[in-house]
């Protein structure tokens, strides 16, 4: 990644307890940033005119260019000065805090009478650990396999030995200052993915609710038929019992039994009514995606059949239902377990319409600490050819305008986000679905 030459921090801090060292690395670092010599100038003036005359020849820019004066005059580096950890210490907090931070520190390893250079740097690392350090030493000063153990290894740390050269220093301080500078640059382009992938997560967020509800419509569409025969057939028969006891006469005969048949009809048309509407709800329910709750997978279920019983009687599809008395129960999302049951339920009802003895069988049984929801049809069964395509969106082997492929997809995508499995088993005689969940602590 390149940074601009006006995003480079080129502010050092010098911390020694001689005035001397300070001014040493203001002439080596200062004279660096000042214009060339005449005689410099002409030879980088010559060396820039074969540069540019190769890039005209031949189209290729030079790998290496040597860093001439008029480059020179934009690497001002800004010196400070510290004699004393401490006093350093202060100083780059202060720095750090108005926003203009050292990138840089040299640090030498002996500053009687406070911190030694080893402390100055574990003090400042402790506050502001991104800061490349520099520590000056000479051998006999402190010894380099003391230095390893107390700083520990590191890509902010470089030694550099008494006595040393101009260059060394210069190079370190352009080295240092522009890989602190890439490192924040870098650091700041993450945190811009970051925010990104968060409004990107948050749209497939959206996106994923606004798909399952419009999947909840289509399927309370293809419902619409067998819950309205859900609803009409005990209004009906609540409405046959009402008339009658409107039509009985109490001043004379004793219409006990007569009673207790129209009030039982009401009963059971309101009971039955009410199955089909607490159905409903629950499939219809909004399900925060991260929130979990303690769910009865008893009761997912015959909600869920509440739904879709009707529609299978009256094409006279024999609907097997097999729970135990156990009440197994999961983490989960319990109108989002319906959708994907009822999604399941569809494609078994569509795959035995049109035989002649026409049976689904849904079976609840718990498997060592998982639960298991079977659904098995006898319809004509699922090709080798097609298995694989399954759970892909869109597929469908169904006859144009009977269905998008999306009901198994989104099955899928609803059951492994309560962190179930649902797969098809190719070891069944039949068309058998299995969904798995891990079964709910006490």
């Amino acid at each position: 990644m390149e940074v601009p030459i006006s995003e480079w921090n080129r502010n050092i801090l010098i911390v020694d307890d001689m005035k001397s060292i300070h001014d040493d690395f203001n002439k080596i670092l200062g004279q660096w940033s000042l214009d060339a010599t005449s005689e410099d100038q002409k030879l980088e003036k010559i060396e820039e005119e074969l540069f540019r005359l190769k890039e005209e020849s031949t189209g290729l820019r030079p790998f290496f260019r040597k860093i001439s004066g008029d480059f020179n005059k934009n690497i001002l580096f800004s010196l400070e000065s510290a004699f004393q950890g401490e006093e350093a210490l202060r100083k780059a907090l202060y720095a750090a805090e108005m926003g203009h931070p050292y990138s840089l520190m040299f640090v030498d390893v002996r500053m009687p009478p406070g911190w030694n250079g080893v402390q100055t740097i574990k003090e400042i690392w402790k506050h502001l650990p991104q800061t490349e350090v520099v520590i000056v030493t000479a051998y006999s000063d402190y010894p380099l396999e003391k230095l390893d153990r107390e700083l520990g290894l590191t890509d902010h740390l470089l030694i550099l030995k008494k006595p040393f050269d101009p260059i060394e220093v210069q190079q370190s301080a352009l080295a240092l200052t522009t890989k602190w500078s890439q490192a924040r640059q870098i650091e700041k382009y993450i945190l811009g993915v970051e925010k990104s992938l968060d409004q990107t997560q948050g749209s497939l967020s959206q996106a994923r609710i606004n798909l399952i509800q419009k999947a909840k419509m289509a399927a309370l569409g293809e419902m619409a038929g067998s819950i309205s025969h859900e609803l009409n057939t005990p209004l009906t028969s609540m409405l046959i019992a009402s008339e009658s006891l409107q039509r009985m006469d109490f001043s004379g005969k004793n219409h006990d039994d007569d009673l207790k048949i129209s009030i039982a009809t009401i009963q059971s048309g309101v009971g039955h009514i009410t199955k089909v509407v607490n159905g409903l709800r629950l499939f219809c329910g909004e399900s925060e995606i991260d929130h979990f709750e303690i769910v009865s997978a008893k009761t997912v279920i015959e909600s869920t059949i509440s739904l879709c019983r009707e529609k299978f009687a009256f094409h006279n599809i024999e609907l097997k239902i097999e729970l135990p008395e156990e009440d197994l129960r999961f983490r989960g999302h319990s109108s989002e377990m319906s959708q994907a049951l009822v999604n399941i339920l569809n494609n078994a009802f569509d795959a035995v319409v049109h035989l002649p003895h026409p049976w689904v069988k849904l079976t609840l049984n718990r498997i060592d600490d998982m639960l298991e929801i079977s659904i098995v049809d006898n319809g004509v069964g699922i090709s080798l050819d097609n298995q694989s395509y399954l759970f892909k969106p869109f597929f469908t082997t169904k006859v144009i305008g009977s269905g998008v492929g999306l009901g198994l997809s989104i099955s899928k995508g609803l059951i492994e986000a309560q962190e179930g499995q649902l797969a098809f088993d190719k070891s069944s005689k039949y068309t058998r679905f299995v969904v798995r969940l891990p079964l709910a602590g006490e």
